[in-house]
């Protein structure tokens, strides 16, 4: 048993990372890429190095937002600008974790913007300050329904590792802040119960939004006198409304870092029985139990346990929920890549995919590969292994993944290769194709969203330095730098001729369907399907309320009617900014049209939602 275990490992290694791009170039097969750019203007460096990652921030959490513009922010700066992990964090450096820049992609060529406090709401008079900076690395974020942002939790650095090592540690912050697009302003809010690094939230069916999860303190809570020995067990939920936090029910177990959440149709949320299991202390007694998956209902505010997963906890996989169609009598998650187990689990990344379905009959586990199916040719399998891969629904229903390393980056960073070449998901096939291939290496750190019309925005890379030392670029590794430049990937889809037009949206006057004004050259008989895809908001790989929904539509003369889900079900479509999009077919595939934005509103008069326009 022991010599086939070794052979399959030894198999994993060796071919790692060798995924290409088909050798057809046509970009109605895989798509394309645009070359990399960045705020300096110039064509972006390569091979990056100190000097040049030093200069901009890299979008390490990232967020678009109704007026068609990208909120981000930055990871590890300090730490970069500083080289040693420790040694130079003496609250000078780690304040300039979070450096935050506002992209415009409206015009013919990108800007860039930076907001009111650079840094979210950390103090900037403070540069030399050494007895605590906070800043918004390791917060989660979600778009709110009227068009904010909600920004929760992130880092708090306490003491001078130069004048008393023992003094110094990261904490987990509670407090929460919200990005006004109109001002471009943070704005403090209430503050949570417990402070939290690395937590998820959720938006409800009723637009309030659920935090679960998160560090107290990063190393401290192993160490005395501040011993938890586990993440954060509260629950908490924000209401947009009051902007205030509730406690919402302690769990008598403990969730991984940045849990992978899902809102399912009946209005309860689905934990998918992955995270991030290894980030410096990020483990527990009870993390055999991750492997649990479970439901949490915001009416109890209790969770329950409902099966255990196929593989167990998957670290660094992403989760994402597939499109919803009309009935909306169930849903399907896929969950792709990540490693196996709690720490010590695998370093290696797998290949692994699998759909997990729900029903209100309960919840049924798709039949298990083997982590070596992938490499072997199994087409429902990732065609690479990757870890940390972030994960973007079209309109289409296809899933891109993008990004990411063949190798758990946070256990030996700077020891694994990185994964270029795209897959997209096919979920009529249940089967992943490569597609074309990236210029960047983006591993730890990295994001992808959806962009208005239709194309997908990639960035970040933000790593640890190699082996925990300081920042190199290891021979044939991935790069060891933060990266401040983005790239745009092209989908299929808008190389197969004309799209459809939509040339104007508008709610009707109950608020419970869209009206879509189609240009004269888009015949309202044409259009296939009309689909809601919620503005994206990620971090870590994670984005809780990525959803793409097909509403039911009719003709109107020359225009098409879409009806919101159950006459406004906030379970299926919860609250906030969706673009809409009106496809028709071609012999290649779907085509979609430039998204309109709309905003998704809790209905305070007769339950449900409505749709308003921003």
């Amino acid at each position: 048993m022991r010599t086939k275990l070794a052979a399959v490992v030894a198999l994993l290694i060796t071919t790692s990372a060798l995924v290409v791009a088909p050798a057809e170039a046509d970009p109605v097969e895989v798509g394309r890429w645009s070359a990399p750019f960045w705020e300096g203007g110039a064509l972006a460096y390569d091979p990056p190095s100190e000097e040049t990652s030093a200069m901009f921030p890299a979008a390490v959490s990232i967020v678009a937002l109704p007026d068609g513009r990208i909120l981000y922010w930055n990871g590890l700066e300090g730490s970069e600008d500083g080289d040693a992990w420790a040694g130079k964090m003496d609250g000078t450096l780690a304040i300039y974790n979070s450096r935050a820049r506002i992209l415009d992609l409206r015009g013919d060529a990108p800007t860039w913007t930076i907001p009111t406090m650079e840094r979210g709401l950390t103090d900037e008079a403070r540069d030399q300050g050494t007895d605590s900076t906070k800043d918004m690395f390791c917060a989660d974020l979600k778009q709110l329904y009227d068009g904010t942002v909600l920004i929760a939790g992130g880092s708090e650095w306490r003491g001078n590792y130069l004048q008393d090592p023992t003094t110094f540690d990261g904490y987990g912050d509670d407090e929460a802040r919200v990005f006004d697009p109109d001002t471009d302003t943070f704005t403090p809010v209430d503050q949570m119960s417990e402070p939290r690094w690395y937590p998820s939230m959720v938006t409800l069916a009723d637009g309030r939004v659920l935090i679960t999860s998160g560090l107290r303190r990063v190393v401290g809570s192993f160490t005395y006198p501040d011993t938890s020995f586990s993440q954060v067990r509260l629950n908490e939920i924000y209401d947009p409304s009051t902007e205030a936090w509730t406690d919402a029910g302690t769990h008598d177990f403990s969730l991984p870092l940045y849990p992978r959440i899902h809102l399912l149709p009946d209005g309860k949320v689905f934990y998918a029985s992955a995270g991030q299991t290894w980030a410096q202390f990020g483990e527990t007694p009870d993390m055999v139990t991750w492997g649990e998956q479970r439901v949490y209902d915001p009416a109890t505010q209790t969770w329950t346990a409902v099966g255990q997963s196929t593989y167990g906890v998957r670290s660094g996989a992403t989760s994402t929920l597939l499109r919803l169609e009309p009935p909306y009598d169930e849903a399907s998650i896929l969950v792709a890549g990540g490693t196996l187990g709690p720490t010590p689990g695998s370093w290696i990344g797998t290949t692994l995919s699998e759909v997990i379905r729900w029903t209100p009959d309960g919840i049924t586990n798709q039949s298990p590969a083997l982590p070596i199916d992938g490499l072997t040719g199994d087409p429902s399998q990732l065609r690479a292994q990757r870890w940390f891969g972030s994960s973007v629904m079209l309109p289409t229903g296809e899933v891109l993944l993008v990004n990411g390393n063949e190798l758990d980056d946070v256990v030996i960073p700077g020891a694994g290769s990185g994964v270029r070449t795209a897959e997209l998901y096919d979920p009529e096939t249940n089967t992943w194709r490569a597609v074309a291939t990236a210029a960047r290496d983006r591993g730890y750190h990295n994001t992808a969203l959806l962009l208005p019309d239709g194309r997908v925005l990639i960035g970040g890379n933000a790593p640890h330095q190699a082996y925990y030392t300081q920042h190199t670029n290891p021979a044939a590794r991935s790069n060891n730098y933060r990266d401040p430049t983005f790239e745009i990937y092209e989908p299929p889809y808008l190389h197969r001729g004309d799209r459809p037009i939509v040339s104007a949206v508008a709610p009707t006057q109950d608020g419970r369907a869209l009206t879509l004004a189609l240009g004269e050259a888009t015949d309202a008989g044409d259009i296939t399907e009309v689909v809601l895809v919620r503005l994206g908001a990620a971090t870590h790989t994670v984005d809780a309320d990525m959803r793409a929904v097909v509403l039911e539509h009719s003709t109107d003369g020359a225009a098409v009617i879409a009806a919101l889900p159950d006459g406004g079900d906030g379970s299926v479509l919860p609250p906030g900014a969706y673009y809409v999009f009106a496809m028709h077919d071609t012999a290649e595939g779907p085509v979609p049209s430039i998204g309109r934005t709309v905003l998704v509103q809790p209905d305070a008069v007769n339950g449900g939602v409505v749709i308003a326009t921003p």
